[in-house]
């Protein structure tokens, strides 16, 4: 585990710097990244805190019973702040898809490649079961072959998109 001092010692050095580019910066841009790492700081403390404090609480205390609790809270709050920097993080980077994009993409590739999935694990199950083969075996040969169809899917899909460009610029 990673001692508290180093955690203490980083929110030191990112406060400082925090402080530094507030006091010294007339750009507002600056200015507000300068607080922005102010508070990762004061975030770094908080976390050194709940890793710590039950740690050091004399046992049988309050804070001490509380350990379980802490830890738990931790990770999940940092699981869903981290889910949601992914999900806004790819939502500003790809591009929107128009309502008959997403309908082709889910009846064209999305419900063909689940049935051919659930039609994988089913096969490798009965590979396991029946015919004595490892989970690994089994899974990975269904897992290659479900990749082979969703990869000939996207073919034909690409295919059926040029020829309809191609019909398209001669109407």
């Amino acid at each position: 585990m990673i001692p508290t001092s180093h955690y203490l010692f980083l929110s030191l050095g990112l406060f400082t710097i925090g402080v530094i580019g507030v006091v010294t910066r007339r750009n507002v841009i600056i200015i507000l990244m300068s607080i922005e790492l102010m508070l990762n700081a004061v975030n770094i403390n908080l976390v050194a805190l709940i890793l710590a404090a039950p740690l050091v609480a004399p046992t049988g205390s309050f804070v001490a019973s509380m350990k379980a609790g802490l830890h738990g809270a931790f990770w999940f709050l940092l699981k869903v702040g981290l889910y949601i920097y992914l999900f806004m993080w790819l939502r500003f980077t790809f591009p929107r898809y128009r309502f008959d994009q997403l309908m082709r993409l889910g009846w064209q590739f999305l419900i063909p490649l689940s049935i051919v999935n659930v039609m994988g694990v089913a096969v490798a199950l009965v590979l396991h079961r029946q015919f004595g083969w490892s989970h690994l075996t089994a899974f990975s040969l269904t897992t290659i072959l479900t990749l082979a169809v969703a990869g000939l899917l996207a073919a034909a899909d690409e295919k059926q998109e040029k020829t309809h460009a191609i019909v398209g610029d001669e109407a």
